[in-house]
């Protein structure tokens, strides 16, 4: 008997997704915690990567939140996964992030104009840094999403301002901080996932936009009287998020 003969050669059936509003994705459980609060009913958690993926209703609203885990790789994991189970309209990155430009200041919320990723240096090959080859130079957010966001943010509390967003895996410290603000003048805060869930969204054709809260400030002035625990500065992203998604008032 031909062993050929035998074998299952049947493709296996797409998994069907789910569609939702939108995903929001943050690396910390504190950092999602905000959102929890909001829901009126919440779904088991599906590994995704190496995070986990939790649906949640909030006004007959689908939501999805995506924990990703902490960097580049994390992120990406982790939301490429969570794409295989839900269709969203749009993809929030959130939580906190360090404030690297001079004009930052612990407690903003900042609604990123664009994302970049602060170690790719492809230059001896002519492109920009921080572009991946292949791939744009930066990742503008979606200019819809950025407005509403940004007048959802026009709140004494929230302080929220535009700004471009930086990742990478390293920390901005002050052996680098200044290094990084002259490689990208325009940044505004850095972080350790943005940048990679931008271009996941890209790739996917799903719009997208950063809100993360300032937590502490990059270089020589990060010391612990320019510091706000995570929780408390994502929780002013989340409000504006919601805001934005006209879930809340």
């Amino acid at each position: 008997m031909d062993q050929h003969k035998s074998l299952d050669l049947t493709l296996p059936t797409m998994p069907k997704r789910t569609p939702i509003l939108a995903l929001i994705c943050a690396a910390m459980p504190e950092e999602i915690a905000p959102f929890e609060a909001y829901a009126q009913a919440q779904g088991t958690k599906t590994a995704c990567g190496g995070g986990s993926l939790q649906l949640i209703q909030v006004e007959d609203v689908s939501l999805g939140l995506l924990l990703t885990g902490i960097g580049l790789v994390n992120a990406a994991a982790s939301l490429t996964s969570a794409l295989t189970h839900v269709t969203p309209r749009y993809i929030f990155a959130t939580g906190s992030a360090g404030g690297l430009s001079i004009e930052a200041r612990v407690g903003q919320v900042v609604i990123g104009t664009s994302s970049t990723f602060g170690r790719a240096d492809a230059s001896a090959f002519g492109y920009e840094i921080g572009q991946v080859p292949g791939m744009p130079a930066s990742y503008p957010s979606d200019s819809a999403l950025l407005d509403r966001a940004l007048k959802a943010g026009d709140d004494p509390q929230a302080k929220a301002r535009p700004g471009q967003f930086i990742s990478s895996d390293a920390f901005v410290t002050e052996k680098n901080v200044e290094e990084m603000r002259q490689l990208f003048p325009r940044a505004y805060c850095a972080d350790m996932e943005t940048a990679a869930l931008a271009q996941v969204a890209y790739l996917a054709d799903v719009a997208f936009l950063p809100v993360r809260g300032v937590s502490d400030l990059c270089g020589p002035l990060a010391h612990v009287e320019n510091h706000q625990d995570a929780g408390v500065v994502s929780a002013l992203a989340a409000k504006v998020t919601m805001k934005t998604l006209g879930l809340i008032d």
